[in-house]
């Protein structure tokens, strides 16, 4: 197996089409990793040591409860969407240029928690984020993008 062979059935195994349900576009998924999750959390300004130790209906509380400050909300969507979709490239920025294979985050629109939803889930990390997936759909009754 070439190096470029190699490459290829790695992205496979991480990667994942899904089709839009409102749009009904497809787009390319990637995992996020551990690190990844844990940089979300710096978003969310949890300190390293307050996940530690504490049992998952907690940790789930201290997330929740992160993710009521919309700015934070905000931040939280917007590096989930820009680590996690491949394909097309999710910009955030609305005053940037788009490349022929990037949109913007808003272009998203409705399906937006579904393709958070999908990053997450495909991660592996569907349960431990079950309490922000169920927050933010409570929480965002109107759009938060820009």
């Amino acid at each position: 197996m070439t190096s470029k062979d190699s490459a290829q059935a790695l992205r496979g195994k991480n990667r994942k089409t899904i089709t839009l349900p409102n749009a009904g576009v497809d787009i390319v998924i990637t995992k996020l990793n551990a690190g990844d999750f844990v940089e979300a959390r710096g978003v969310l300004d949890i300190p390293a040591d307050a996940l530690i130790k504490k049992s998952e209906p907690e940790q789930r509380g201290i997330v929740t409860n992160a993710l009521r400050d919309p700015v934070k909300l905000q931040q939280y969507v917007e590096f989930i969407l820009s680590r996690g979709v491949m394909s097309p490239r999710v910009i955030v920025d609305r005053t940037a240029a788009l490349a022929d294979d990037e949109i913007y985050m808003s272009d998203l629109g409705k399906d937006r928690t579904y393709v958070i939803d999908q990053i997450v889930e495909f991660s592996g990390y569907g349960e431990k984020a079950e309490a922000v997936s169920t927050f933010r759909k409570k929480k965002t009754a109107k759009p938060v993008d820009a």
